[in-house]
């Protein structure tokens, strides 16, 4: 997840990449998020680094198995060459 501004995140998922953002509802006195799903195109034309945008997913998924995901976890482990080698490339490593 990468913050764009003005309530807008960047988040890339298995199914996608998406922009997410809180918006307020006349009718309703809470806020909600909306996604719109985009192309890379898109992406790029925002001003976002893909490359950046990888790297962070790959930390937002070591987090989530640091924390406990079972989910992310699953996917280091069956990946761990590619995720040791984006790691690598991005400035970092997997502890094995």
């Amino acid at each position: 997840m990468m913050p764009l501004g003005r309530g807008r995140e960047l988040v890339l998922n298995s199914t996608g990449i998406y922009i997410r953002s809180l918006s307020m509802d006349d009718f309703l006195p809470f806020m909600r998020t909306q996604s719109m799903r985009i192309s890379e195109e898109t992406v790029t034309r925002l001003g976002v680094n893909a490359d950046r945008l990888l790297c962070e997913s790959v930390r937002g998924l070591l987090e989530a198995a640091k924390h406990g995901s079972v989910r992310a976890s699953e996917i280091l482990e069956r990946c761990r060459n590619l995720v040791n080698s984006l790691l690598a490339s991005c400035g970092g490593d997997l502890r094995s």
